[in-house]
């Protein structure tokens, strides 16, 4: 994982526990919930990836 993604994560890992103790007591948080990469909210039941690029030691999808 590249330092830039591992920052992201580390970023969305504590906002997720900001919500969850901002969440009033005995609420559900407002956070996210499934899949966090395919968004659900119509029910999407495939998801398609595109052409896998390699760059060096990298790799992405086109």
């Amino acid at each position: 994982m590249s330092p830039e993604l591992l920052g992201l994560l580390k970023e969305a890992s504590a906002t997720e526990a900001k919500c969850v103790r901002a969440a009033p007591r005995r609420e559900k948080p407002l956070i996210v919930e499934g899949d966090l990469f395919v968004g659900n909210y119509e029910g999407a039941n495939e998801i398609a990836y595109g052409e896998v690029h390699r760059n060096g030691n990298t790799a992405g999808l086109a």
